[in-house]
């Protein structure tokens, strides 16, 4: 068990390394969703009609 546990610390910390999750700047990612997310409803709507 201990091995597993060990995996998924080195697969969480090579996750932060080359992929920069601590970088994400939560404001903009929520000003993005505020901005786009209507539009986007609108055209799924516009398909789904």
């Amino acid at each position: 068990m201990g091995y597993c546990a060990d995996l998924d610390r080195q697969h969480f910390a090579a996750n932060q390394l080359l992929h920069g999750y601590l970088s994400v700047d939560l404001d903009v990612v929520w000003d993005v969703v505020q901005a786009e997310l209507p539009l986007l409803v609108t055209q799924l709507d516009g398909l789904l009609a």
